[in-house]
């Protein structure tokens, strides 16, 4: 079981799964990787997405 101290809603979910599914499409995974563990490049990816 994994306990965070963060949670995210449902859309949050769905957005960051979104991003995911761009930036494979985009062959991006080197950014997946760094942003699955660092939050503050999240919102950098989403911003440059236009998604947020």
């Amino acid at each position: 079981m994994l306990i965070r101290s963060e949670s995210y809603t449902v859309a949050e979910q769905q957005l960051l799964n979104q991003l995911i599914t761009l930036l494979l499409a985009d062959g991006r995974t080197e950014d997946l990787k760094k942003s699955a563990s660092d939050r503050e490049y999240q919102l950098r990816l989403l911003k440059e997405y236009g998604m947020v």
